[in-house]
């Protein structure tokens, strides 16, 4: 979902799904599930406050179930889902692209291009996934075409 919106706002229109979502917008719970401040996650949602790496760090270790490229890049859905986001690596990858990146950035740079870089990897693999997923499902229609004849006579 792409938008006319800057970077840290549209960080800042997910950080308020993630906690409207998953915490029934209460601000108090979503502060304690990352361990920050109320006022501080108030600030970061209502776009008072830029949400650096360490923060989206906190939110990706508080909220598994949350698409880590949705999370940095507003890329795919908010929630992660078995074919696109599944596996266990794949959220770690993204998360340590997320803490390398928090080190980058701690040192003056921009931390990005690891995590897109990651993610790119995650990428491949599902499409390859994906790739899998549509041959078999052709081979189980062939077969069931199959079966549907034999049966018929």
């Amino acid at each position: 979902m792409k938008t006319n919106l800057s970077p840290d706002a549209e960080i800042s229109a997910r950080l308020a799904e993630i906690r409207d979502h998953l915490c029934d917008s209460n601000n108090k719970v979503f502060a304690e599930r990352i361990g920050d401040y109320p006022a501080n996650t108030s600030a970061y949602c209502n776009g008072l406050k830029n949400a650096n790496l360490k923060v989206l760090r906190k939110v990706a270790r508080a909220f598994p179930q949350v698409n880590k490229a949705w999370l940095v890049f507003g890329e795919g859905e908010m929630l992660a889902n078995s074919v696109n986001n599944d596996t266990a690596a794949d959220n770690a990858l993204v998360n340590n692209g997320i803490n390398n990146g928090v080190q980058k950035q701690e040192v003056g740079g921009s931390g990005l291009e690891e995590i897109a870089r990651l993610i790119n990897i995650i990428e491949t693999k599902d499409k390859k996934l994906y790739d899998i997923i549509e041959s078999k499902d052709k081979q189980i229609a062939d077969l069931i075409s199959m079966i549907k004849v034999s049966s018929n006579q």
